[in-house]
Order: structure tokens, then C-alpha cells, then sequence
């Protein structure tokens, strides 16, 4: 093998791999000797004190026994069978169940490149904002790399999506999970406890649903009511409360092999503790509001696929004028106006 590529090597192997591999093994057998070493060391400082102490006519104060870390719990393995099938039969019957298809690729965005400049000269640059197409990149390491389906990718067991209402977040959901190729299991308050007599015994039956089906996406809408610091009377019949120390203990549990994923929408959080309700999220994304770039984009694409509209169309002025409009609303209008009545007029 070539030198310049792959360096020295011994016997045909790349000398880095098989030096790496030696010192990990000697490592790890130095260590025990060195700790039962510190462990006598310890002992005879102990003892050398206890006499200082003793030739002083004072007594050896006690010393307090180190506490013993608690053995990580090992994950039960799911077992297939007809007990499997009578647990997880609840949460197909709610039809909380469903298979999504969208993929990341439909969705319009485009990067904010004065933040690339702005953080070339300063990394630790707070603005300008990230654009729809950073989050976008982001949520493709974040939720689809981060599920566990890539080797050497940091483990996200749940990440939130935190922006402004109908800009989005559940589309983004649902291109996670086409992109997983998983089932999503929606426990949204709406559809869940709302519904549902025995809430905490099926959120325990959903996740082990997840575990038996994985991939799976677990997604929550709004999840800030379920950390609300005060319920207005409109949201009272949801009962989303119920579900607080539950979801943390049930997201805990998720083991790192597990390719589940959490993903909860935010759109109030001022409305909500938001210590508890951060600290059960690995991640938190801001969605951020529609940017020129991504604007252009989308409307270029939707009026390119009308036929009938010119094709030198220009779009920049639509795009300008709707920067800060929610993706919601504008597909709503744009549904509502480029009829084909209208489009024929």
C-alpha cells in the first residue's frame, strides 16, 4: 500500500490501526494493576494519619465509605409472542399508528450564507440566525443520524422542535420518520389523553410498541401543555399533565441499541416550566421563520409545476413580500388562489 495514503505499514497492515489496537490492550490491563496500587497507597496514607493522630493524644476523624455507583440498568429484550401482540393491540386500536412517506428532500429550504460568513470570523456569532435549510441539515444529523442507524453518530434520544405555529415542525416530524422508513406513534394530547381512560398505562404500551416495531418516531404536538404552568380552561378536558413524570421516566428507559426517537413540537414555551421541560430533551431546534431563499425556492417550484404559468416568471417579489410568513398559511393561500378555475380566468 502506498505511503502517502495509508502510512507505514507492518506485515501489510496499516502500522496506526495495529499501534492503536496494542496500546488499548496494554491500557486496559495497566489499569487494574495501577488501581489496586492507588488502593494500597490509599490504605497506608490512612494509616500513617490514624498514627499522627494517635501520637497527637487527638482522635482520627472517620472517614466516609465511598458510595458505590449504581450498576446501569440492562434493558429487558423484547420477546415476540401472543403477550407482545395483547400489549401493543391498545395502541394500533387508537389508530395512534401511522406510516408516513414524506421524505426530507420535499422540504423547501434554503441556507442562510451571511451566518457561514459571519461565523468564519467569529465562531461563536449569535446572528444572524440559521435558515430553513440549516435546521434542515441539522435535523438530518440530529433525528435521522442521531436515531441510532448510523455507527459513530451522537445518540439523540429525543429532540425538540421549537418555533412559530404552523411554520412546519410536524411536517419535519414526518420526514424523519419517511426518511427512518419507521412508524410514527402519535401520543399529541388531542389524540391521547384525552381519549383514552388508563393514559400513563398505554404511554407505557406506546413505547414499548416503539421498541417492537423500531425504527419508530414517537411525536408530540404542543408539548409545552404537558409542562404547562397554568392549564386555561379551554385545554382542562386534555389531561396532558398526567403524562409529566411519566414521559421523562419513559424517555430515560429508551436504551442506546434502541433506534427510537422522541420528537416534541414547541410553539408557546413562556407558557410552560421550562427546566423540566428542557431537561427531558437531548436537543433543542429553533424552526426559525421564512427566509427570502427558501421562499424563492418553494414558489418557483409550485408555479413550475402549473403548466400553464410562464416560464420566466419571476418570483423574487412574492418572496420578498412574504419573508415571515408561516409555511402554513402561505400553502393555504396558495391552495386557496392558484385555483383552476382562477388559473384558467
Amino acid at each position: 500500500m502506498p505511503k502517502d495514503k495509508f502510512g507505514e505499514t507492518i506485515y501489510g497492515y496499516m502500522k496506526p490501526l495495529l499501534t492503536e489496537d496494542l496500546m488499548k490492550d496494554m491500557h486496559l490491563e495497566c489499569r487494574k494493576i495501577i488501581d489496586e496500587m492507588m488502593r494500597l497507597d490509599l490504605k497506608m496514607l490512612i494509616q500513617k494519619h490514624q498514627a499522627d493522630f494517635k501520637s497527637m493524644g487527638k482522635k482520627f476523624p472517620k472517614v466516609k465509605p465511598r458510595k458505590k455507583p449504581k450498576a446501569p440498568p440492562v434493558p429487558k429484550p423484547v420477546i415476540y409472542d401472543k403477550k407482545l401482540i395483547k400489549q401493543t393491540a391498545p395502541v394500533f386500536d387508537l389508530n395512534l399508528v401511522s406510516k408516513p412517506t414524506t421524505k426530507l428532500c420535499e422540504v423547501y429550504g434554503d441556507l442562510n450564507y451571511a451566518a457561514y460568513n459571519f461565523n468564519i470570523i467569529d465562531p461563536n456569532a449569535s446572528f444572524p440566525f440559521p435558515a430553513y435549510g440549516d435546521i434542515k441539515d441539522r435535523i438530518r444529523l440530529s433525528c435521522i443520524m442521531g436515531c441510532g442507524i448510523q455507527a459513530g453518530a451522537t445518540r439523540r434520544k429525543s429532540v425538540m422542535l421549537l418555533g412559530p405555529e404552523r411554520n412546519g415542525k410536524q411536517f419535519l416530524a414526518d420526514a424523519v420518520a419517511g426518511e427512518l422508513n419507521a412508524i410514527k406513534i402519535d401520543i399529541t394530547p388531542e389524540v391521547f389523553t384525552a381519549l383514552v381512560n388508563k393514559p400513563l398505562k398505554i404511554l407505557n404500551q406506546v413505547f414499548l410498541t416503539a421498541k417492537a416495531f423500531q425504527p419508530a418516531v414517537i411525536f408530540m404536538k404542543n408539548v409545552e401543555r404537558v409542562f404547562a404552568t397554568k392549564v386555561p380552561p379551554e385545554d382542562k378536558y386534555l389531561k396532558a399533565q398526567v403524562l409529566k413524570a411519566a414521559l421523562a421516566k419513559q424517555i430515560k428507559q429508551i436504551s442506546v441499541d434502541d433506534k427510537v426517537i422522541f420528537i416534541g413540537t414547541c410553539t408557546n414555551p413562556w407558557s410552560a416550566k421550562a427546566k423540566p421541560m428542557a431537561s427531558i430533551f437531548d436537543e433543542i431546534l429553533l424552526v426559525p421563520r421564512t427566509d427570502y431563499g427558501s421562499l424563492s425556492q418553494f414558489l418557483y417550484t409550485k408555479l413550475m409545476s402549473i403548466r400553464s404559468i410562464p416560464r420566466d416568471i419571476s418570483v423574487q417579489p412574492m418572496a420578498q413580500l412574504l419573508r415571515g410568513y408561516s409555511f402554513g398559511d402561505i400553502i393555504k393561500a396558495f391552495d386557496e388562489v392558484m385555483t383552476p378555475e382562477r388559473i384558467v380566468r
